[in-house]
C-alpha cells in the first residue's frame, strides 16, 4: 500500500529518525515536496504548509536531512512554509549547528539571507535564542549579506541577542566585519 506524505511528516515530527530513514529507503516513498496538510497531527500555527526537510530540521535529525537533500526528488530545498520560513530558520531556531551546516553546504541552498514574513533571517532567529555556534556558521558562510537586516520592527539580530541578555552573541554580532548597524533604532 502506498504511503501517504504526511506518514513521513509524521515520523520526522516525532522525531523517529529510524522511521524517517525507513520510509524514505522504499521503493517508492512518499513526495518529498509534499507540505502538510490537513489531518497531520502536528498541523498547528507552526507547521503550516512544511516540508518534510522543515521539520526533520526542526527536529535536529541531521541524519534525515541529508537522506532528504541527497535526493534527486527533492525540488526546492529553500523551500518556504506559510510564514516565509526555510528549513535553516527552523534549525537555526533551534540551535542544530549541524543541520544548519547540512543545509548551507548544499550546492542549491541560496537562501542564506532569507527572510521570513516578518523579517526574521535565520541570523536573528539563532540570536533571539543565543546560539552562538549558528550566528558564528552563518557569518563564515561565503554568501551571508544579512549581518544589518532588519526585522519589521526595525530589529537587528542585535536587538534580539541584546534583549535576551545574551552577551557573546552580541559581541560575536558586533565583531562581523559587515556589520555597522550597531546604533540601529527600532520602531518601538
Amino acid at each position: 500500500e502506498p504511503l501517504r506524505s504526511w506518514e513521513l511528516h509524521e515520523a520526522a515530527y516525532r522525531g523517529n529518525a529510524e522511521a524517517c530513514l525507513a520510509i524514505l529507503s522504499r521503493e517508492d516513498p512518499p513526495s518529498l515536496n509534499a507540505k502538510t496538510e490537513e489531518g497531520f497531527e502536528g498541523d498547528e500555527p507552526y507547521f503550516c504548509d512544511s516540508s518534510v526537510l522543515h521539520i526533520a530540521a526542526w527536529r535536529g535529525l541531521a541524519g534525515v536531512c541529508l537522506a532528504i537533500i541527497a535526493r534527486p526528488d527533492l525540488t526546492d530545498v529553500i523551500a518556504q512554509d506559510s510564514f516565509g520560513r526555510t528549513a535553516l530558520h527552523r534549525s537555526a531556531w533551534e540551535g542544530h549547528t549541524d543541520v544548519c551546516r547540512l543545509l548551507l553546504e548544499h550546492p542549491g541552498f541560496t537562501a542564506v539571507n532569507a527572510q521570513d514574513g516578518i523579517g526574521y533571517t535565520a541570523l536573528h532567529k539563532a540570536a533571539w535564542e543565543g546560539h552562538s555556534d549558528v550566528c558564528r556558521l552563518l557569518h563564515e558562510h561565503p554568501g551571508f549579506t544579512a549581518a544589518n537586516t532588519q526585522e519589521i520592527d526595525g530589529e537587528t539580530a542585535l536587538h534580539h541577542a541584546a534583549g535576551c541578555g545574551y552577551a557573546d552573541v552580541c559581541r560575536l554580532l558586533l565583531e562581523h566585519p559587515g556589520f555597522t548597524a550597531a546604533n540601529a533604532q527600532d520602531r518601538h
